[in-house]
This record gives structure tokens, C-alpha cells and sequence, in this order.
């Protein structure tokens, strides 16, 4: 789990919080997920520690309501990175097409399914699919809305996502009428990470609109759309 936090001090400071409380370290070659046995009311993962309270849920739940604010149709979705399942369940419930989520940590993806309080019972959907591997992405998916939660680059095998190719290939997985998300973790980049993934995002797109998530704006979100178009006030505030 060392290999989850850019700093020695973050590990010794999680250890920290959880001391004299028995807990459950899900391991993987993808990463870890470290949670307490009883009262789950926070998760580490990814270098961070996501307290499980309603602003985390919120962000999550906003994440994953974006496209259908924005007013895309959607028939087929792909989330790639599940987290707490809210962002899941805020997206089935904002289309009447099928879900496909890849979540990398099966920690989280066991969380999902015992922790039923965080996101409705998502997993039991049956419009919603997990996929086993990482999806391929390119020419062929035709996908309405492709939602991108990004691990901080530092982490074994997250700079995939962060790369040119790995936009290029989102871009290609979209229809002509549909939007990429990406949820960029700003405590974790450098402005210089911040300004090269922005720029190359917008050399992709034919229309990039930046959201701040409003619990705590600890995340910039990014929309791509191959088509401009224009955004209904009067949806987003209603």
C-alpha cells in the first residue's frame, strides 16, 4: 500500500487515524484499499482518504449527473473509475441506456457491493455492467458519454490516462453528439500536469467547458464535446 501515497508521512498519517481500530487492507497489483471493519465512515485509496460523508457522496453524485444536466442523450456510458458507486448510481439514474463501469481496485469494487447505502445498491442493477479488464478504447464504441475519474499520474499505471494517446482514444470511443468527462484531482497535479492534460484535452475537442465540483471544489472537471453546442441555464439550475 506504500506505493498509494506520493509522501511516507500520508501512510504514517493514515495508519495514524486508524489506530487501536481493527481494519481491512484489500490488496492488488492495481493498488490498495484500506477501510475500518465496523462504522465504514472513510475509505484510503489512491493516495487519498475520502471521508464518506454527504460532501463526498455530493461531489460523487454531481460527477456523475453532469452529462444529463448538460443535456445529452444518452443511450450507452462507460465509467471508468468507480469509487464509492455514487458517481454510478447518479448516472443510471440520468439515462435510460446501459452503464458499463471499469473500476481497476477490486477493493472498491467489493465496497460497492457490501456497502449498498452509498449508491443505492448499484450493483444490483441490471442495466449496469462492471467489466473485468480495462477497456480498449478507440473507433467502434460509439459510447453517448464517457466519464473519466483520474487517479493522481504518480500512481503505478495512472499516466496511461493522463497521456495524449489515452484522450485521443477517448475522443475516437464517442459518437458525434456525445461528451467525455474527466474529474481531475487538483490536490494531486502540478499546474504544469494541469495546463499539458487542459491543453491537450482541448486540442481533442471542438468544445471544452471547465465545472469546479461545488462540495469543497476539490476537483476540476473537464467536458469535452466534438460538436458545440449550446448549455440550458435553466436545466443545470433547476
Amino acid at each position: 500500500p506504500f506505493l498509494d501515497y506520493a509522501e511516507p508521512s500520508q501512510l504514517k498519517a493514515s495508519i495514524r487515524s486508524h489506530r487501536a481500530r481493527p481494519i481491512t487492507l484489500h490488496s492488488s497489483m492495481a493498488g490498495g484499499v484500506v477501510t475500518p471493519d465496523t462504522n465504514i465512515n472513510r475509505i484510503h485509496y489512491r493516495g487519498q482518504t475520502r471521508e464518506l460523508g454527504p460532501q463526498q457522496l455530493a461531489a460523487d453524485a454531481f460527477f456523475g449527473h453532469l452529462p444529463s444536466l448538460l443535456g445529452n442523450s444518452t443511450r450507452r456510458s462507460l465509467l471508468i473509475g468507480a469509487g464509492t458507486g455514487a458517481t454510478v448510481d447518479a448516472l443510471r439514474r440520468g439515462t435510460p441506456g446501459s452503464v458499463e463501469v471499469y473500476e481497476a481496485l477490486p477493493g472498491l469494487r467489493a465496497l460497492i457491493r457490501s456497502q449498498g447505502q452509498w449508491n443505492r445498491n448499484v450493483s444490483a442493477d441490471p442495466a449496469v455492467r462492471f467489466l473485468k479488464t480495462r477497456p480498449a478504447l478507440g473507433a467502434g464504441w460509439d459510447l453517448d458519454v464517457l466519464l473519466v475519474d483520474l487517479p493522481p499520474p504518480w500512481l503505478p499505471g495512472a499516466a496511461q490516462l493522463w497521456s495524449k494517446t489515452a484522450i485521443q482514444q477517448i475522443a475516437d470511443s464517442l459518437t458525434d453528439e456525445g461528451s467525455a468527462v474527466f474529474r481531475l484531482p487538483l490536490a494531486s497535479i502540478s499546474g504544469d500536469e494541469l495546463a499539458t492534460f487542459t491543453g491537450t484535452v482541448c486540442e481533442q475537442f471542438g468544445a471544452v467547458t471547465a465545472w469546479l465540483n461545488p462540495s469543497g471544489a476539490e476537483n476540476l472537471i473537464l467536458v469535452g464535446r466534438h460538436q458545440p453546442g449550446p448549455i440550458q441555464a435553466a436545466t443545470i439550475f433547476t
